[in-house]
């Protein structure tokens, strides 16, 4: 079961990757992207998991943040 979840994990830490686009926007934006199968009333739950994710990125180089103001405000683009 751990496994499942691990690589559920990496997979969407992918497609969160693929998403990231040069220009920043919100991350609304971003999990709109991502999580097309997934009902819009769920949006906001997952933009605090897309978050996690993008600051694991952030901290690895990989995305770029501007903003600051709060967790869910914050533009995002590739790095």
């Amino acid at each position: 079961k751990l496994r499942e979840y691990l690589s559920h994990r990496q997979q969407r830490e992918e497609q969160i990757v693929a998403a990231l686009r040069p220009e920043e926007e919100p991350v609304m934006d971003i999990v709109r992207r991502v999580y097309t199968d997934v009902p819009a009333v769920l949006h906001a739950a997952a933009a605090h998991s897309v978050t996690a994710h993008l600051r694991k990125l952030e901290a690895e180089g990989r995305a770029s943040r501007t903003g600051r103001v709060a967790p869910l405000d914050d533009r995002w683009s590739a790095a």
